[in-house]
């Protein structure tokens, strides 16, 4: 009689334990799924001034960016940037581009136009730069680019470029930070042929996909290897 008593005490524990690692097997299998879609889903590093609106300007009015008064967040290299609010326009050439959005655009005019930002780059992590480019002249330089820099504007880590049309178009540049990035500040620098235009600019990031799966999966196969035992 105590010997069917244990037994069944015993048979009891032995299904309690089974359902507890069952519990623990399909907890795993969702933080799985969910540090897959969480690496899938980017998030946006804030460019401060990304539409060139925090210097304010008058209808026609435009600054250097190399000006002691210029309040945006933006430097150049060779001081030919500027940001204008329908300067062209105001001396009477009616082709010229309206801003993307808000009143300012950007000119590089044969110039880099760069930011290092605070934020810092991380192993694997996928950076996204987008930029809106146009050129108002037809016939005249048009090509552009875009980079990556390191925490000195001039030390390139990868470079895009292309040919802006007549009307805006947004371009981007992809680049994956590896080990000898990381820590380092994220920096980003455009260059623009006679009158290119730039405005609306955006930076995303997205953590590496196999990085995260390998982990969830890493940590599966533990519990799998338990639940054989």
């Amino acid at each position: 009689m105590v010997s069917q008593v244990f037994g069944r005490e015993k048979e009891l524990f032995g299904k309690g334990r089974n359902m507890f690692k069952h519990a623990i097997l399909w907890a795993a299998v969702a933080g799985l799924v969910l540090a897959l879609e969480a690496s899938a889903g980017a998030w946006v590093i804030t460019v401060p001034d990304a539409s060139f609106e925090d210097h304010v300007l008058a209808e026609g009015g435009y600054v250097d960016i190399a000006d002691a008064g210029y309040t945006g967040a933006w430097s150049c290299d060779a001081g030919d940037a500027w940001v204008d609010y329908g300067y062209w326009r105001a001396d009477g050439y009616s082709e010229d581009l309206y801003a993307h959005s808000g009143n300012n655009k950007a000119y590089a005019y044969e110039d880099y136009i760069y930011q290092i930002f605070d934020e810092t780059f991380v192993q694997g992590v996928k950076y996204t730069l987008s930029v809106w480019v146009g050129q108002p002249w037809e016939g005249s330089a048009s090509g552009w680019k875009l980079y990556f820099t390191g925490e000195d504007y001039t030390n390139n880590l990868i470079e895009a470029s292309g040919t802006a049309g007549l009307t805006w178009g947004q371009v981007s540049l992809e680049y994956t930070a590896t080990a000898i990035d990381a820590g380092n500040k994220i920096g980003i620098k455009m260059y623009g042929d006679s009158d290119v235009s730039f405005d609306d600019v955006t930076l995303d990031a997205i953590p590496e996909p196999a990085t995260m799966a390998l982990l969830g999966l890493g940590g599966l196969g533990l519990l799998l290897g338990r639940k054989r035992k």
